[in-house]
């Protein structure tokens, strides 16, 4: 039972600390030794020599004139001495009278997961480590503690300030000044109070009717979990009403399954599909309106483990038992899916691991004519049931890859091959580079080396330093506006990437794969009943294949311009291919930019030299007062001598540098 009485708070005696100890250890509750704070009072850190061993700690002084009193004290005192556990922040210690009341805790030296929602400090496997060990702290306290005999618990603030963070990035459960109980023996029932807790995170049930349940806190956390996954708070701080908006901006992404529009940018190329799938269905079901529907603080915790699973070891969210054992793919709804060439049940991943785990024809055999109770067979025997159903099952499904992927692999190789048809007009269209290069020409004719006469691949296939050094030098004289040729090239580093065979490959492997989408069409026209929303399916796709540019067309007209660069630089197409053009560009380029960059830096020197040569000149030439009394000791540079004189004001004129003089003033007479 909480302590409500002064004999039962005697039973915490033990943790007692000194105001005096406490002054002392935060330097008298100094602002160099404050860390936070908030409506609930300020925290500080410092060290207890006599308590901690030296360690540092985290004091929290409640704002009593703001509420903070003896209730909410002996209530953290109180949980926070009897529940022990990793994610739960631990007391070390408390003070209080009549005007103080002070709690000492471990220090987070991190301080509120809020502080590093859009941090790139937290990748994405930091950031479900840390909802792991907030969601079992939670756990913990919703199942009143390990063994289920303390009284439950009911946070009823949940936020991410409230998730501190230790060095080691662990998460620890903090702030139970308004935390509520429920008997240790029943299940935790609904109980009527005032709605309190921070704006954005509260249950709209729980703000609307007073109705406080463990799932309230299962909400708040479905915040907290979708803040991680779009790094920024549900409610920025110059924003009031802006809680609203990101429950639904979340929640829509969710259903509309833009959720890429909302993962925060630098998660966005690191979250592996599964893990994201799973992490957002688990945050989606906790803001379920019906409280019902909401799972446990243990389901959240099982599923951010799996997430973490999968983020970890990606391909086990696609291994076949992983398929069947987890009911990742409803079966008659795969079937359908099948039969209809229908995406949005399955991806191609999960198709890949399907197609190894197909049926054998032993196993079709065994199970042939079956018509007992599925579940006497097991899952593999209603996976295999289900196939059966499906003539050709195989084919089907490399058909319903093709379907997903005919588009998306049409437009990467003619976007390709778009790259290199530009990529081979800028170079041919290039003025500037045709000039340097029949500056280069010029310069391999004086040095009695390279083909003379026109731009020779062999010209750029070796070139020299000591000749792009000329040739920059030529560009510096003539023509600056050389120095950013590159800069017509704008798909050269790109199309230097592609390999045009790799793309041949592909186009083949697509014309085998409509090819055989023909084969199967036709054959399925003896399937019977099974297949007719097949055949339309099917018709439909092979009809849209079609409508498609003809690849062949693409390859010609890149083929074409290919060869007209190799020409172009009086190579032969049938000895020098196009990636070796671009190859010898790459080099040419690196090493004109690198002797752009030696001038430069050279002249950079030249210029700060000069100019620290100037300063010297004007400072060596002005003379400098200085007053007689002012010189008890003198240190000053001189040229080649220095000329002291004496006026009617006392000032001593002391002209040049070179030499450093030390001495008193009297020396100088």
């Amino acid at each position: 039972m909480k302590p409500t009485s002064a004999h039962s708070q005697t039973h915490y005696d033990h943790l007692r600390i000194r105001l005096a100890d406490i002054k002392k250890a935060t330097d008298n509750f100094s602002k160099d030794r404050h860390i936070g704070g908030g409506g609930f009072g300020e925290v500080y850190q410092g060290e207890l020599i006599n308590h901690s061993q030296g360690q540092t700690l985290a004091f929290k002084r409640l704002n009593r004139k703001h509420g903070q009193g003896t209730r909410e004290l002996w209530n953290e005192i109180y949980m926070l001495s009897e529940y022990k556990h990793p994610n739960i922040v631990s007391l070390l210690g408390f003070y209080e009278d009549d005007k103080e009341g002070i709690l000492v805790y471990e220090y987070a030296s991190r301080s509120g997961l809020d502080l590093y929602l859009d941090k790139k400090e937290l990748d994405w496997r930091q950031r479900l480590t840390i909802s792991i060990g907030a969601a079992s702290g939670l756990a913990y306290l919703h199942s009143g503690g390990a063994d289920g005999t303390l009284q439950k618990i009911i946070h009823r603030d949940v936020k991410s300030s409230n998730i501190l963070l230790d060095k080691e990035w662990n998460a620890k459960i903090s702030d139970f000044g308004l935390s509520k109980f429920a008997p240790a023996n029943k299940n935790i029932s609904i109980i009527h109070t005032g709605a309190v807790g921070t704006l954005g995170y509260c249950d709209p049930l729980y703000v609307e009717s007073g109705s406080l349940t463990k799932e309230s806190d299962v909400y708040s956390f479905g915040v907290v979990l979708f803040e991680v996954l779009c790094g920024r708070l549900c409610i920025p701080s110059n924003q009031k009403q802006g809680e609203i908006r990101f429950i639904e901006w979340v929640k829509n992404a969710y259903e509309q399954q833009t959720l890429n529009d909302v993962i925060c940018h630098h998660l966005l190329h690191e979250i592996t599909l599964e893990s994201m799938k799973v992490f957002t269905e688990i945050a989606y079901q906790c803001l379920n309106k019906d409280r019902k529907e909401r799972p446990s603080m243990n389901k959240i915790v099982e599923a951010l483990k799996k997430a973490l699973d999968y983020q970890l070891s990606p391909n086990k969210a696609y291994d076949p038992e992983t398929i069947l054992s987890q009911g990742k793919i409803n079966l008659p709804h795969m079937c359908n899916a099948v039969l209809a060439l229908d995406s949005s049940i399955v991806d191609v991943d999960q198709l890949n691991n399907l197609l190894k785990v197909l049926p054998t024809s032993e196993e079709r055999d065994m199970l042939k004519g079956y018509t007992g109770d599925k579940k006497m067979v097991g899952e593999r025997g209603q996976f295999i049931l289900e196939c059966m159903k499906i003539p050709r099952i195989e084919a089907k499904l490399q058909l319903l890859k093709l379907r997903i992927s005919f588009t998306n692999q049409i437009n990467e190789i003619t976007g390709n091959l778009k790259i290199i048809k530009e990529a081979t007009k800028e170079i041919r269209e290039s003025i500037k580079l045709a000039s340097i290069m029949k500056e280069y020409d010029q310069i391999l004719q004086r040095n009695q080396r390279g083909h003379f006469g026109g731009l020779w691949l062999n010209n750029i296939r070796k070139p020299k330093e000591t000749e792009m050094f000329l040739l920059y030098k030529e560009g510096d004289e003539k023509n600056a506006a050389w120095f950013d040729f590159d800069k017509d090239l704008v798909n050269l580093d790109a199309a230097s990437k592609i390999k045009i065979q790799d793309l041949r490959e592909s186009k083949s492997t697509i014309a085998k794969e409509v090819k055989m989408a023909q084969q199967e069409l036709n054959s399925s026209y003896s399937d019977g009943g099974v297949s007719p929303e097949f055949h339309e399916a099917l018709k439909t796709f092979l009809y849209d294949a079609e409508q498609h540019p003809s690849l062949t067309y693409f390859f010609d007209s890149v083929d074409q311009d290919t060869k007209l660069l190799v020409e172009y630089f009086k190579g032969d197409p049938k000895d020098q291919s196009f990636t070796e053009v671009l190859g010898f560009m790459g080099v040419f380029i690196q090493l004109f930019k690198s002797q752009h960059d030696a001038v430069e830096k050279e002249k950079r020197e030249r210029q700060k030299e000069a100019e620290r040569i100037r300063r010297e000149e004007e400072f060596a030439a002005e003379p400098i007062t200085l007053k007689q009394n002012d010189l008890t000791m003198l240190a000053l540079p001189v040229l080649n001598h220095i000329e002291i004189s004496e006026d009617d004001t006392h000032d001593l004129k002391v002209v040049g540098r070179e030499t450093w003089v030390v001495g008193a003033c009297k020396q100088f007479h």
